[in-house]
């Protein structure tokens, strides 16, 4: 579905995720809430790529640790961070809410782009949700990541 500069796509079947290609040099981590430099990482990670000064990474740093720190919150919201050869490169979220996954944020550092560390983490998260039983999945694709995701998949248009 398209309204003005948004747009929301979804994927329905979740059984073969071949279409989505993949970086082998890239390694994801989903985030248990104990390794504070990989939180850490996830945060700067945003933090360049949507150009935030410093004050908001401060402003967003407390919340941001403690949600991916609960347990709670991380039965239903889960936080990757890809590394390439070692280095944090990415991060993504994926909620799993009522029957649908939704594809949460995601940020790659402007360096990286263009190298599919998106669409890995898109396939990471993904056949996560599939082994967590999820069968629709859905994602608010800004128009930076809309080429893509649609690249990446074959998405159905709502």
């Amino acid at each position: 579905m398209l309204a003005g500069s948004q747009s929301l796509m979804a994927r329905i079947g979740l059984s073969e995720l071949s279409d989505i290609l993949i970086n082998p040099n890239i390694e994801v981590q989903l985030l248990d809430g104990t390794d504070h430099e990989a939180i850490e990482a996830t945060l700067q990670i945003s933090a360049t790529a949507f150009k935030w000064p410093p004050e908001q990474v401060q402003a967003e740093r407390a919340g941001w640790f403690e949600k991916i720190k609960s347990e709670r919150l991380r039965r239903k919201e889960r936080v990757y961070l890809a590394r390439l050869n070692g280095k944090p490169v990415a991060e993504a979220h994926l909620v799993l809410r009522a029957g649908t996954a939704y594809l949460g944020g995601a940020a790659t550092l402007p360096a990286y782009r263009s190298q599919k560390i998106y669409s890995t983490l898109l396939r990471r998260r993904l056949e996560d949700a599939r082994a967590a039983g999820y069968h629709v999945s859905c994602i608010n694709a800004e128009p930076m990541s809309r080429r893509v995701v649609w690249i990446s998949m074959t998405w159905k248009w709502w």
